[in-house]
């Protein structure tokens, strides 16, 4: 099972993601990316995967599909909060620093969403 919630606040879009991103239900998070990509514009798009317990690759092509629809539309998309299994996975793929993966990422006490980045 995936959550996918998709919220606009000071200037940015929070994509806030919870579950498995597996084949299965990759699907629902392009979804939401596009959905992101489209309200934020030219804004910047933050996909916080706290809460994400698995990441296959899949959920990487997803990631990587929307990095590319925000740039072709002028804006930016970034990760935070990846942890374990899929800070592993963004790492050993290479997409760690394209996605823009703080250094604190994948530690066990590193914030999940920088304090700038939190929606009100």
């Amino acid at each position: 099972m995936l959550e996918v919630r998709v919220s606009g606040d000071g200037g940015r879009v929070v994509v806030e993601v919870a579950g498995e991103i597996d084949l299965l239900t990759a699907g629902q998070l392009r979804d939401g990316l596009r959905e992101a990509v489209r309200v934020a514009g030219t804004a910047p798009v933050i996909v916080d995967l706290s809460r994400v317990d698995f990441l296959d690759s899949s959920g990487v092509q997803v990631l990587v599909d929307g990095y590319h629809t925000a740039m072709v539309a002028g804006g930016t998309l970034t990760v935070r909060g990846a942890r374990g299994i899929p800070a592993r996975v963004l790492h050993v793929v290479g997409l760690a620093q394209l996605l823009g993966l703080a250094p604190h990422d994948g530690d066990s006490d590193g914030p999940t969403l920088h304090e700038s980045e939190r929606p009100g």
